[in-house]
């Protein structure tokens, strides 16, 4: 309940299915109310077996799925939640800001979740026009709101109310041109954040990204079809993959924690990849050459290039 969801190892603790020194319990009651509809309910209760710490919960989840003729699926989650958490769970998480070397960070847990009502809804759709297109919406709001007193609250630091606001438009052409393809691609990102510390700045801040990538085989591979409908285009050898990439940020109101002004910048890369069986395992090695440039309002342009090479093994099925 610390407002961080845990996607990766992300603290000194090692990775047990439950953390060391906790013991309680998780348990809910899952039904379908109709097909494509389920309602969750729960109970969550956990101590410190060396402390006084303790946290208790009362939460709701529904979930509704639904896919349309023609591949397109929406899908919906509302989570709602009564929570009493006084178990502080530190983190150490990676943060790389943009521009800047990237560094890991330490991180206080302040109890968003001591006294307070929580929900958090999310929303996508994905939608395909013909074979080629494909368009993804996203959306995404988190509301706490704090039970004590708000001199209480402010004693800790913190806000009254909290949350964040969030949606993604996304849009993937894939052209087939001869043996090749051009994908155009398109993200549009919205971020609002309120978070509990007042010691972190209230955010509004808008990104605009465009991709252009070809891909072309090398060599002597050649294929009668190069695009299969509903199943992907075909996979070869060797190919030679070409990309640009032009994004512009607009912090619209305060400043996030990875960057604190308006910029524009573009990566271009070239990269030649080959894949290859080898005593049973499929190896993808991959070299080329990057080019970037960020240029911050009010700041010189920041520049820089890259030589890579890349080598990855796995099993073949």
């Amino acid at each position: 309940h610390n407002g961080v969801i845990d996607r990766f190892e992300n603290d000194l603790e090692p990775d047990y299915p439950y953390k060391r020194d906790h013991r309680g319990f998780n348990a809910y009651l899952q039904v379908e109310i109709i097909p494509e509809l389920e309602l969750s309910v729960g109970r969550q209760v956990m101590r410190l077996v060396s402390g006084d710490g303790q946290t208790r919960a009362w939460y709701v989840l529904g979930a509704w799925s639904h896919r349309f003729a023609g591949g397109s699926r929406l899908r919906l989650f509302d989570y709602g939640a009564r929570v009493r958490d006084e178990i502080p769970d530190d983190l150490r998480q990676w943060v790389q800001p943009i521009g800047s070397p990237g560094r890991m960070l330490d991180r206080v847990d302040f109890l968003p979740s001591l006294n307070a009502w929580k929900n958090s809804l999310y929303l996508d759709f994905e939608q395909h026009v013909g074979s080629q297109i494909r368009l993804l919406h996203r959306f995404k709001w988190d509301w706490v709101e704090q039970q004590d007193k708000a001199e209480a609250v402010r004693l800790r630091e913190g806000r009254k109310t909290s949350g964040f606001l969030g949606a993604i438009n996304k849009a993937e052409w894939s052209i087939p041109v001869g043996l090749g393809v051009l994908e155009p691609r398109f993200k549009s990102e919205f971020r609002k954040e309120r978070p509990f510390s007042t010691r972190r700045s209230e955010s509004t801040s808008l990104e605009e990204t465009f991709f252009l990538m070809w891909t072309q085989p090398l060599f002597a591979e050649t294929v009668g079809v190069t695009y299969f409908p509903r199943y992907g285009r075909q996979l070869f050898n060797t190919e030679l993959q070409v990309g640009l990439e032009a994004g512009w940020l607009w912090l619209l109101e305060g400043t996030r924690e990875e960057v604190d002004a308006d910029f524009f910048g573009w990566t271009g890369v070239a990269q030649l990849k080959n894949r290859t069986a080898y005593q049973g395992y499929q190896l993808v090695a991959t070299t080329g050459v990057q080019f970037q440039q960020r240029r911050f309002e009010g700041r010189p342009a920041q520049e820089a290039s890259l030589v890579f090479m890349t080598l990855y093994a796995g099993l073949k099925q």
